[in-house]
């Protein structure tokens, strides 16, 4: 996929996984914002809604860390932390990190960890759908001028 190569490594593996979790059966949205009292505070990298059933739902947060040092053990505790403010069912940390500490400290803060092992085998999937990227459409719209405005705001920050 040729816009895959636009893209850093973050973002590349929240593609990555955003497709996962699409095959897996779940809604998923990319770069949820949270914001307390109009101030940002955090993104949500992925944000899963999933209905197993007429009767239930799961609303999952995933955080996800593609970097040579990715301080598993703070993300699994932030992970955490937001899953319980935004009173969310479950949450996921993606890390590089493959210790088998992690995943046990993980499973004490009740939060699954998708790792290194995992992530290595996640990079060889295709996207059939060629889907274009966030990063890529915005770069494509940001070429044609719009002088149009919505309450006095630009289409890119609405």
């Amino acid at each position: 996929m040729e816009t895959q190569q636009t893209l850093f490594k973050g973002e590349l593996m929240e593609e990555l996984l955003r497709y996962y979790f699409l095959e897996m059966g779940y809604f998923v949205a990319r770069g949820v914002k949270f914001q307390y009292q109009n101030m940002d505070v955090t993104d949500i990298d992925l944000f899963l809604y999933g209905r197993p059933s007429s009767l239930t739902r799961e609303r999952i947060n995933v955080d996800i860390k593609n970097k040579k040092t990715p301080q598993a053990f703070e993300r699994i505790v932030w992970a955490n932390g937001l899953m319980r403010i935004l009173n969310l069912d479950s949450c996921i940390v993606a890390t590089t990190d493959s210790k088998p500490i992690i995943t046990s400290f993980a499973q004490s803060m009740h939060t699954m960890v998708l790792d290194g092992k995992f992530l290595n085998k996640i990079k060889s999937i295709t996207n059939e759908n060629e889907r274009i990227s966030e990063e890529d459409l915005l770069n494509e719209l940001s070429k044609y001028k719009s002088y149009k405005t919505y309450n006095n705001k630009s289409w890119k920050y609405l």
